[in-house]
């Protein structure tokens, strides 16, 4: 049997202990960190669906019955939560224009970054819409369907409710379906407006 002097085996210890803290010192590190951290959020996933991958929307015109056409250009440099109005705007559509009101509302400073539009074949005249209008001082009423160089972009799925995030450089991006709570489209603008440096 080899005997080890316990010089050899101080060393060999003070090895093991070294390794052990080049190892693990910087998981436990983390770990202290996202535990006890001040101010430290970890990160979450986004509540809306992000398209993936990102439609860059093509070349597009809609008529507005309050002012100039839309087009791709104009549709740059802001954010844009789309919504599509149905043939009639239902208990629904009237409900999820004011959750988008209230969401843009809620972003405080940031709100004018963020634009509204209202997609309707009939424009302001849609029924049950033109009789909201004085509610919604700022939305974008715009003339189109599911068939037009704009609405054909969209997924055909748009439903009841459904609001799209179209980007400030002209991306459809997310998508938050019908009854999503307006409380986590607020979460999920408020994420992209915080670390976007666009729009």
């Amino acid at each position: 049997m080899m005997n080890v002097n316990p010089e050899t085996r101080r060393k060999g210890r003070r090895t093991l202990i070294g390794l052990f803290a080049l190892f693990f010192a910087p998981l436990l590190f983390a770990m202290a960190w996202y535990a006890f951290a001040p101010g430290y959020t970890p990160p979450s996933t986004p509540e809306g669906t992000l398209l993936d991958p990102v439609k860059p929307l093509e070349s597009f015109r809609l008529a507005s019955d309050g002012g100039e056409p839309l087009t791709l250009e104009g549709l740059r440099g802001q954010w844009n939560l789309v919504q599509f109005v149905p043939e009639r705007c239902n208990e629904a559509c009237r409900e999820r224009l004011y959750q988008t009101r209230q969401v843009r509302d809620a972003l405080g400073e940031d709100r004018s970054r963020v634009r509204r539009i209202a997609v309707a074949e009939a424009g302001r005249s849609t029924p049950g819409l033109a009789d909201l209008l004085e509610e919604h001082p700022r939305l974008m009423v715009l003339q189109g369907d599911g068939r037009g160089d704009f609405g054909r972009q969209f997924p055909h799925d748009r439903g009841d409710g459904a609001v799209f995030v179209v980007d400030p450089l002209g991306n459809l991006m997310m998508r938050f379906e019908p009854g999503l709570p307006p409380t986590d489209m607020l979460k999920d603008m408020e994420k992209l407006l915080k670390l976007s440096r666009i729009g």
